[in-house]
């Protein structure tokens, strides 16, 4: 948000940033058991949605379906529902056994989270552990390769399908120190995650432990064979991270929206206490101080503004404005506040991946003919040209509001529960030009 001031001293807001909040960071990991000196593993209890690591590992329905089962539907609720959108969008025809499926965490505190398909626990189980094998050793192949820093598992298979604790922490732990022996550099750390509210906690738990105290660097009690583990292969082009991959050409194409939306969002490149050089969720799940902080605008910035009102203005003349002067411009960095928008902006790109287009304002019927006039006037290459995407109609707009509202507007966004009614009734109304927000500000005094 920037804070305009004219020579009458009236209060106009150019809005920069909308609305947002964002979950606490605060994670409680506790009743550490076991680590194996040798090997960077970890044995835990609790939940995996709140747990914090580079990727979560997720069992699922071959379909992606993530309303089914436990685990699934809890990550969801806790990433958002564009979880399931991105499953969708990349794997229509959901997954086979022995494949994985890669999303973005969204609002869960990880980067990735890894699904996979197991089948529930029958016969003498053969078939079940190779499946639960396969699943350890791909997932800790692909985390290493794409350099995340740590991975973390749950119980896999020890809920609704029903595999024996003894049974999974044998082949996880297994495969788990299998994967360390085979690369002893690896710096990925491992935890395993046994859910702290299942009726059997303390039987999960203390297979668990009671496996990885025993392990004594042998694969003998795993019978059925698997593929030596060799130098990584390429990955296919659906698991590559959107930043190993070139950015589209073209801004206005399935694959530029694509990619916008596995892209992991950063801070405007002109902020300075949320610097750019970390993604909007590094932030976010940072432990420094996340705190609002107000800028004063100066520079090439603010003549970039300035000139950027001055514009608008003699798109509708008003006598009121003849001779106005801007005096003071600033600038909000609100990361929770930013951290929701931007979630909002990519489930945009996700539409538009699947669509090719997003109806631009100009030809939506109810709305105003041609390029919105704050578009129209904002100078290619000026500070208003960044980090902003028109082809998913995003554009700037002013608002004018009292001075008394500014402290929980600053905090907490525009709140359309608070909204006062206007000439469309209830909600928050912003505009092409200064001069109409200029009317609700209030008193010529400030």
């Amino acid at each position: 948000m920037y804070t305009l001031r004219k020579r009458n001293m009236q209060a106009i807001r150019l809005i920069d940033t909308i609305n947002c909040s964002a979950a606490s960071n605060t994670l409680v990991q506790r009743n550490v058991s076991v680590n194996q000196e040798s090997f960077s593993v970890k044995i835990y209890t609790g939940a995996l949605a709140d747990w914090k690591a580079d990727v979560l590992v997720c069992s699922c329905s071959p379909d992606l379906n993530l309303s089914n089962g436990t685990l699934a539907p809890s990550l969801m609720q806790k990433a958002g529902s564009m979880l399931q959108d991105e499953c969708n969008l990349k794997y229509p025809n959901g997954i086979e056994n022995e494949q994985i499926a890669i999303a973005k965490g969204y609002n869960l505190y990880c980067k990735r989270v890894y699904f996979g398909t197991l089948s529930s626990w029958s016969g003498d189980g053969s078939a079940c552990k190779k499946g639960l094998a396969v699943l350890v050793s791909e997932c800790l192949k692909v985390a290493n390769i794409n350099n995340m820093q740590s991975i973390a598992f749950p119980a896999l298979g020890t809920g609704n399908l029903k595999y024996p604790p003894q049974v999974s922490a044998s082949v996880i732990l297994a495969f788990v120190e299998d994967f360390y022996k085979q690369d002893p550099s690896s710096t990925l750390l491992t935890y395993i995650v046994v859910y702290d509210q299942s009726s059997d906690v303390k039987i999960v738990k203390q297979a668990f432990d009671q496996e990885w105290a025993s392990r004594a660097g042998s694969l003998l009690s795993i019978q059925f064979p698997l593929p030596a583990p060799s130098s990584p292969l390429p990955l296919p082009q659906a698991l590559v991270p959107a930043a190993n991959k070139p950015k589209p050409s073209r801004n206005d194409t399935k694959e530029y929206f694509a990619y916008m939306y596995q892209s992991d969002p950063e801070t405007p490149n002109y902020w300075e206490k949320f610097h750019h050089k970390k993604t909007v969720k590094e932030w976010n799940g940072s432990n420094g101080d996340l705190s609002i902080k107000i800028f004063q605008v100066a520079g090439s910035g603010l003549s970039d503004i300035i000139q950027f009102v001055y514009n608008t203005l003699k798109e509708q003349p008003s006598s009121e404005f003849k001779n106005i002067e801007v005096k003071e411009v600033q600038r909000l960095e609100n990361l929770q506040l930013f951290y929701k928008y931007v979630s909002f902006r990519q489930s945009q790109f996700s539409t538009v991946s699947k669509t090719g287009e997003l109806a631009p304002l100009e030809r939506i019927k109810v709305c105003k003919q041609g390029q919105p006039l704050t578009s129209k006037n904002t100078k290619r290459g000026c500070i208003l040209d960044q980090d902003i995407y028109p082809e998913v109609n995003e554009h700037y707009l002013f608002h004018g509001t009292k001075v008394a509202n500014l402290d929980g507007i600053f905090h907490q966004g525009l709140d359309n529960r608070l909204a006062g009614k206007g000439r469309f009734g209830n909600g928050i109304y912003c505009a092409e030009t200064p001069a109409k927000s200029n009317k609700y500000t209030g008193t010529k005094d400030t």
